[in-house]
Order: C-alpha cells, then structure tokens, then sequence
C-alpha cells in the first residue's frame, strides 16, 4: 500500500536510510572532525592532514564522475551492496595503519567510498518517489542524515571518544546503510517506477537548460560557505571567547536537522523555489550581520544560519534533479548536485588551508553577502520543476478527503 509520499512506508525508510547512512559518513568525517582525527593519526607530517582532505574531496567528485561513466555497471542493488560494504571495510582499516603513506593510500579510497555509488543511490530519490511528494522525502532522508550527524557528533564531545571511537562511529554510520538495503524491496522494473520515459532532444535540452539555471545559485552557495568554513572560521576561532561559546557540539547540522523536513514540505506544496529562497536569505541576512558586528552572538547566529541555509537548499537539490531527469539521465543530473560542492571543498577548502590562507570576517563577509544574494538572481529565470497540474490534483485530492470527511461525520 503507497503511502503519502507516494511508495510504501517500507521502501521509504529504506531509500532515505540508504542515503542518510552515506550522508552522515560524509558529514562526521569530511566537514566535521573525523578527516582531521584519522589523518592526524596516520601522519607523522602534520601538514599531509590538509593533503589528505584534499585527496579525499577531490577523488570523491571524479568517482561520483566515474560512477555515472560506469552507470551500466554501477546501477544496481547488488552493487550498492559491494560499494556500501567497501565503505564501512575501508573505515575500519584505518585503524590498522601509520605512516605518512597510508594518507596518500587512505584519501582516496575513502573518497571512492564515498562518491562512486552516490550518484545511484541518489537518483533512487527520483526513480522510485513520485514527483509530487519527491520533496518529503528528500526532507525525511536530510532529517535521518543529520539526526545521525549530530547524535554522533555530541557523542564525540561529551564522551571524547577519540581516534578509535571516532573510527568505531565512521563505520557505524555507514553501516546503517546496510539497514536499508537489508529491509528494501527496490524495484528496478520501471513499467512501476515513477520516472518518465526518455524524453525528445528538445526537451531534454530545455530541461537541461533549466537544471543548469538551477545549479548557479547551488555553485555560489556552496562556494560562500566553503570560504566561511575555511577562510573566515580559522581566523574568528583564534578569539578563546568565541571558541568556547561555540564549542565542538556541531550546532549548525542541528539548524539542518529542524528545516530539512520544514523544506521537504513546502518544496511538495508550493515548489522547488520558494525553499531556495529561503535558505539563500537566511545565508545572506546573517552574514550581514557578522560583517557588521562579530561577536560570539553573531558567530554562533551565523553558523546557525549556514545549518538552516543548508537544511532548506540541499533539500531542494536533492529533489531538482529527479523532476528534471528520466529514465537514462537520472544519475548524470544527481552526480553534479555532489560533484560541485567536492570539488569546490577541494580547490577552496582543503588548498587554502594548506598554505595557511585566512582572511577576518569583516574584510570578507560583504563580499559573500553580495554573492548570495545575487545568488538569488537565476531562481526567478527557472521554471518551477513542481508541475502545476500536480499541485492542483492535490489539492482537489485534499479538498475531496475533507468533503469525504465531514460527510461522514454528518451521518453519525
């Protein structure tokens, strides 16, 4: 029996899950503490740390690449299965190894761990989820994702769990992949799945016009907080005040947690746009206010904001590519939503930090500000990938079940 977000509640569960396991691996290691922790313990240099992310965001990207050249290959259950399980063998592996090496070895087969299959695993999102309820459950999957995020990061805090517990959580993050898979009945029959036939060259061209449209202000979000992240957070932690008012609890992935789901809802009932705009203006209107005025309050409002932003964003671009994509394009259109961001963590995020690149929040913010907000710009010239037609069904569907309703109480 089809839920409301238009599968059973059971693959549901199992698709999100699958994803979220992914997800929250890559958030607890990549953008949270875990690279650093296992690098630092493989390295006797401490400058390969900065190497070892950079190697890490970089083979990521091309093997999301990769896995799309290889779709035939890579777009199965039984796959998932092989990729999964060499993502959770790989993390425990590092337990077992020193030495300067193992940072050039561990970088990127750890990457592959995490791109080679997410571009499938991913376009599940589009292939078995109906278009109008796509949205929830990219907010269901995000409100899994970090759940698991932040358990595990306060875990770390209140507990100190160091390199062992901290390789012990990468690989029981990723095993809750396994979870999905293990209690998943995917169909890879497509007479059943929700997606389009291929479409004619013109509408392709048109749709992939609209999704490269889409993918400007994703590019310019995810390029203003890798500058935050790396640029401007080195020089505003140095302050103890607002160091210690900040802590290690990762309270930004709480903001993404709350509006991830807030997101998927109003994505399903009033479009794709409206949760892009809101991300784009909350980044836009805090960092503002840390360029205006950088206190330990505007530090921790902002990296509230960046969560929130990432919460309502990252939930609409993990439904875009599924209303906009087929039966043949699906993976090519999700890989570039992780592709992106990667590669920019690779070129402005982990370089940066190894020639030892900082610039103070005032110097910087202004410019950031200006470029989410212009940012905003290319939404208005996008057609919404919600359709019309399924809004309006739904609402009669809505209206017709609160008629039903009051009809049935009115016999009582």
């Amino acid at each position: 029996m089809k839920k409301t977000t238009g599968i059973s509640g059971r693959n549901l569960f199992a698709i999100t899950t699958i994803n979220a396991g992914t997800l929250s691996w890559y958030m607890y290691f990549g953008n949270y503490i875990g690279a650093k922790i296992v690098f630092q313990n493989l390295a006797v240099d401490p400058s390969l740390v900065s190497i070892g992310e950079a190697l890490f965001f970089l083979t990521a990207g091309l093997s999301a690449l990769l896995g799309v050249l290889l779709r035939k290959r890579t777009s199965n259950i039984k796959f998932l299965w092989a990729w999964t399980l060499f993502g959770v063998l790989c993390s425990a592996l590092t337990l077992f190894f020193t030495g300067d090496l193992f940072v050039f070895i561990f970088g990127p087969i750890l990457g592959i761990a995490m791109g080679l299959g997410f571009p499938y695993s991913l376009s599940l999102l589009a292939t078995q989820i109906d278009l109008e309820h796509r949205g929830r459950a990219s907010g269901i999957m995000l409100l899994e994702t970090f759940f698991l995020a932040v358990t595990a990061g306060v875990v770390n805090v209140w507990f100190d769990l160091g390199f062992i517990g901290t390789v012990v959580t990468l690989v029981l993050l990723k095993s809750v992949s396994i979870l999905g898979l293990a209690i998943g009945k995917i169909s890879l029959n497509y007479e059943f799945a929700s997606q389009p036939i291929p479409a004619s060259r013109a509408l392709n061209r048109e749709r992939n016009k609209n999704y490269l449209i889409y993918l400007i202000p994703w590019i310019m979000f995810v390029v203003a907080v890798v500058i935050i992240d790396h640029v401007i957070w080195p020089t505003l932690e140095q302050d103890p005040q607002i160091a210690k008012g900040l802590g290690d609890i990762p309270y930004a992935y709480v903001g993404t947690t709350i509006f991830a789901g807030l997101a998927g809802i109003i994505a399903d009932r009033f479009g794709r746009k409206i949760p892009i705009f809101a991300g784009l203006a909350v980044l836009g209107f805090s960092s503002a206010l840390l360029g205006s005025m950088v206190s330990p309050e505007t530090f921790f409002i902002h990296h509230m904001a960046i969560g929130v932003a990432f919460g309502f964003l990252f939930t609409a671009y993990c439904t875009i590519p599924g209303d906009l994509s087929d039966r043949s394009n699906a993976e090519k259109l999700y890989a570039l939503i992780l592709v992106v961001p990667f590669l920019i963590y690779f070129g402005l995020g982990t370089l940066p930090q190894y020639f030892g690149a900082s610039a103070t929040a005032i110097s910087v913010s202004w410019i950031l500000t200006s470029l989410i907000f212009a940012s905003i710009a290319p939404i208005y010239f996008a057609r919404e990938t919600l359709k019309e037609e399924k809004v309006r069904e739904r609402q009669s569907k809505e209206y017709l079940e609160k008629l039903i309703k009051v009809v049935e109480e009115s016999k009582k």
